[in-house]
């Protein structure tokens, strides 16, 4: 959790137990580096990248799904695509799945 934001907020949960984290939501990594990207067909994609890739529709899903960005476009691998069930030309919320800070 503090990886990507978080924060130990010297809290403990009454009802588990567990440490309370927090953070400010613009600065989590996956909202900080995450954009709305289009669904596109590449025919040389490689699938080299790993994102979080989530639906933008009312049944929202998301995978750690093989992608390849380019521009505001993104080609995610077919398998992916059907379990998002999402088509050529939909917009779909993608976050890179590693994090440099130095970004």
């Amino acid at each position: 959790m503090e990886s990507i934001g978080f924060s130990y907020l010297d809290e403990v949960d009454p009802f588990d137990g567990g440490p309370h984290y927090g953070a400010d939501t613009a600065e989590i990594l996956p909202i900080k580096y995450g954009k709305r990207l289009k669904v596109a067909e590449f025919k040389d994609a490689s699938y080299k990248e790993q994102g979080l890739v989530a639906t933008t529709s009312e049944e929202f899903k998301v995978a750690l799904a093989s992608v390849d960005v380019r521009g505001g476009e993104v080609a995610i691998a077919p398998k992916f695509r059907q379990l998002l069930g999402v088509d050529v030309g939909e917009e779909v919320y993608m976050s890179p799945f590693n994090y440099n800070r130095g970004k």
